[in-house]
């Protein structure tokens, strides 16, 4: 074990092989989080019989005076 350690470890800090097993990790997690919206995706768009195809649409009307909280229109005054 320690003739494995000196040759992964040789020159360089303790904190690097650990560094990139993180990296690794986080990087398959994202790479299974990719494929598992992926599959969701598939599946909602899929053209079955049973549940037909299911749309979520969205509509406000966004502008400036929504985001500073002021009315656009003209008041009844």
């Amino acid at each position: 074990m320690e003739t494995i350690e000196r040759l992964l470890l040789r020159g360089q800090s303790r904190w690097l092989l650990p560094g990139a097993a993180l990296g690794a990790l986080i990087g398959l997690l994202l790479l299974l989080a990719a494929v598992q919206l992926y599959v969701d995706f598939q599946r909602l768009m899929a053209n079955d019989q049973s549940g037909g195809k299911h749309f979520i649409q969205v509509n406000k009307q966004v502008n400036i005076f929504n985001t500073l909280g002021v009315s656009a229109g003209f008041a009844a005054d």
